[in-house]
């Protein structure tokens, strides 16, 4: 509650002292953070970041992942959909990268649907939580070298509707190696001509 409780009182929701100026954030904790306008392709396939990922970012998506700080869901959600209004892109149907319900339930919350209702609610974007489903149990990416990355992501995803009609934008927490994005352009099996990939933050940035 004491994390909520920032949001009426208009203090940061990093150092909980100072009066928030943009994303929530005071001036000072905005500072610290890499706001670039970020690209990266996924074999042909732009995918549109706002941060990267290193230093108060990565501590942020750290702590509302694992620990649970749901107001950072806020903060995130207003950087990203300020980049999809950036890009144009709020006639996109929003999907998002899913987990298993095993790792839900052991994490407690889908943290990317939850950043993902924001960012739909606030740029009044359609929105499909469930168009595409995880089949398949992974292991930890960053454990694993370049190629078993690969291998235990393959067929780790399905289809759970027929978007095939519609402009798709997927969003994701971070991209490092592109390996999970890549996977999921394969699940549509390519036929979907207008998709475009959207994530909160990425490790490393490339040029248009």
């Amino acid at each position: 509650m004491r994390d909520f409780s920032l949001l009426f009182q208009k203090r940061c929701i990093i150092c909980h002292e100072k009066k928030q100026y943009k994303y929530l954030l005071c001036e000072d904790c905005l500072d610290k953070l890499v706001f670039i306008d970020g690209y990266r392709d996924i074999d042909g396939t732009d995918c549109y970041f706002p941060l990267l990922h290193q230093g108060l970012t990565k501590k942020l998506i750290y702590d509302y992942k694992l620990s649970r700080k749901q107001v950072v869901k806020y903060f995130l959600a207003d950087a990203v959909a300020d980049k999809i209004k950036q890009k144009n892109l709020q006639d996109y149907t929003l999907l998002i990268v899913p987990s298993t319900k095993s790792t839900i339930n052991k994490r407690g919350f889908d943290h990317i649907h939850e950043i993902a209702k924001e960012v739909a609610k606030n740029l009044d974007m359609e929105y499909l939580p469930d168009a595409i489903i995880k089949v398949k149990e992974t292991k930890i990416q960053h454990n694993l070298s370049q190629l078993q990355r690969i291998e235990n992501l393959q067929g780790a995803f399905k289809m759970n509707a027929d978007v095939s009609d519609k402009k798709i934008l997927i969003l994701d927490d971070i991209v490092t190696t592109k390996n999970t994005l890549r996977e999921i352009k394969k699940t549509l099996n390519e036929k979907y001509v207008d998709l475009k990939f959207v994530t909160v933050s990425s490790r490393s940035n490339e040029k248009y």
